[in-house]
């Protein structure tokens, strides 16, 4: 069978070639979330590798934020109610 012998250069290239295949990762690990709510911002650059407690996605914390002041209101009255309670109980103690 006869053949051609031709230099190596670079040039364009004049033939494709397609597949179908399916591919799978290596290594696959199911992420969950701690808690629920409303994404607000989503890493988009898939396929790409990431750490262990790398953020994947933010959300909105707005209510989450919303209900620790309201605790920590209460907290602030509770503690002043027992500072006024004590003061109350000591004076009539010492005036009763």
């Amino acid at each position: 069978m006869p053949f051609k012998i031709v230099a190596v250069a670079a040039g364009p290239i004049s033939s494709t070639l397609q597949f179908s295949a399916t591919i799978s990762a290596p290594i696959q690990v199911k992420v969950t979330s701690e808690v629920s709510g409303i994404a607000v911002s989503l890493r988009d650059d898939e396929g790409q590798y990431v750490r262990r407690g790398q953020t994947l996605v933010r959300l909105d914390d707005r209510e989450g934020r919303l209900l620790l002041r309201e605790a920590q209101l209460a907290v602030d009255r509770s503690v002043a109610d027992s500072v006024r309670t004590t003061h109350q109980r000591r004076h009539c103690w010492r005036f009763g």
